[in-house]
């Protein structure tokens, strides 16, 4: 109809209102197609700033954790592997890039004789804290169907219940699950790798572990 208009008022204008009246109608014409093609891509612009929000994200996160022990060296006592809980804070700096801190306890039976250390009820309370780095293979937000691959590393302590606290290095994997913006499960192994009361010999305590990462 529009189309039949323009062709009527063509007929009946002058020759120089004919080419204004075409250059505007050419116009509107084009305004329309841009808005269409706005209102096309709202869904993809509204969703891009997820990935841009990720860079300066605080997140936290409380996770459980179940961790291999072992033997502790220069003494004839073990560790069953057993639960622990704890939880993660960590603020994102760039895509690719955050720190983080990490506080976790565990109370696992005591196998054998522990020399200088009482322990009650054959479980002994211990305590792995870290502060470190964190690098993702794949920003979140990344390709559709990607799960990122982060690596962190950290220092921090492995404090044993009226024991020693010995410096432990933190070597981590993990990987989260997107549900939403805000929202993501996140899953990994963690080993704490330390000297034993300061050089009796280096200990090995891995975690795998699961949780709930929110971020603001």
């Amino acid at each position: 109809m529009e189309a039949h208009l323009a062709i009527l008022l063509l007929r009946m204008a002058p020759e120089n209102a004919l080419i204004s009246l075409l250059n505007r109608y050419r116009s509107i014409r084009v305004y329309r197609k841009l808005i269409a093609i706005t209102i096309a891509l709202m869904p993809a612009i509204w969703t891009a700033p997820a990935e841009a929000q990720l860079g300066g994200r605080l997140s936290a996160e409380p996770y459980v954790a179940y961790g291999f022990y072992g033997a502790l060296p220069e003494t004839t006592a073990s560790l069953e592997a057993g639960i622990a809980y704890g939880g993660r804070i960590a603020f994102r700096l760039v895509d690719q890039w955050a720190v983080f801190g990490n506080f976790q306890r565990s109370t696992p039976q005591v196998v054998g004789n522990l020399p200088g250390v009482q322990v009650e009820g054959g479980e002994l309370e211990v305590d792995h804290w870290s502060g470190g780095i964190e690098f993702s293979y794949v920003p979140r937000g990344g390709a559709s169907g990607m799960l990122p691959i982060q690596l962190e590393a950290g220092l921090g302590q492995a404090r044993y219940e009226g024991g020693s606290a010995d410096l432990a290095v933190n070597l981590g994997i993990a990987s989260a699950l997107q549900l939403s913006p805000n929202l993501a499960i996140r899953y990994g192994a963690n080993d704490y790798v330390s000297n034993y009361r300061d050089g009796n010999g280096v200990e090995h305590q891995v975690f795998v572990r699961i949780g709930a990462e929110l971020s603001l």
